[in-house]
């Protein structure tokens, strides 16, 4: 609302002139409180001003540090002020010693589906990957739903098939049994955007992880729907590529 950036548009000359050093809370806290706000001139201000102190905040972010910050950029857009906060936040990612739970990661990557393929989101996508590998925590159908919103727009780039590589082994310890419904919801974008880009190999792979978890029937009406996905949306394929199936 108008309101909303006027209240923005004056706090943003009082963070210019903070001298207090910044916390990973509040840090945190600051960048989720923009997470319904946009990508306005007044939120782009106060994302500018935000840069110095997140670069010089000492304090080590713990994963939901993290998650929270980057969650809070999800719909502030591919401007070069979001990818400077992204930037900014790399090295505390790299540093960042706690245990993601399943919740840090779905909504790290949740929080990234409008930065689009920049090197600063790349960077974010590479600095994760570590994270997601040694996550423990057993993922539920939703939370893989959540975490692959980023790839409708996140492109091809070899981060984003590490980022891919990592989710995978995941299903294997999914704590609920996988509809075939949810996961079409979750993939379809995805598979979608890759047949159309004509680079099928770690989509295969990830699909093939799914359908390995998925009982006979359920595996071969996900395949179906998918095929049709592809069909419904201008694809000259009318099912999905060969290798695609378990």
């Amino acid at each position: 609302s108008q309101e909303a950036r006027d209240v923005l548009a004056a706090l943003a000359p009082h963070i210019q002139k903070c001298t207090e050093a910044f916390k990973g809370q509040t840090v945190s806290n600051s960048l989720y409180g923009l997470r319904r706000c946009g990508g306005s001139q007044e939120v782009r201000a106060v994302l500018a001003t935000l840069v110095p102190h997140i670069q010089k905040c000492t304090d080590a972010f713990a994963g939901h540090n993290v998650s929270n910050s980057i969650y809070g950029l999800q719909r502030c857009g591919d401007s070069q002020e979001a990818r400077d906060v992204l930037a900014a936040l790399v090295p505390h990612i790299q540093k960042c010693e706690g245990a993601f739970t399943r919740q840090s990661v779905s909504n790290s990557l949740h929080g990234l589906q409008r930065c689009g393929d920049s090197q600063e989101a790349r960077d974010v996508l590479a600095a994760l990957v570590p994270h997601i590998q040694k996550c423990s925590e057993a993922f539920t159908p939703q939370v893989f739903k959540h975490s692959l919103n980023w790839m409708q727009h996140g492109g091809e780039s070899q981060e984003a098939r590490d980022v891919l590589a990592a989710l995978a082994p995941h299903i294997k310890r999914c704590a609920e049994s996988f509809s075939s419904h949810e996961m079409v919801s979750a993939l379809s974008s995805h598979v979608r955007d890759a047949v159309k880009k004509g680079t099928h190999t770690h989509t295969a792979a990830f699909l093939r992880e799914v359908l390995s978890v998925m009982e006979g029937e359920e595996a071969g009406y996900l395949l179906s729907a998918l095929s049709a996905s592809v069909g419904d949306h201008g694809d000259s394929s009318t099912s999905l590529p060969v290798g695609w199936s378990a």
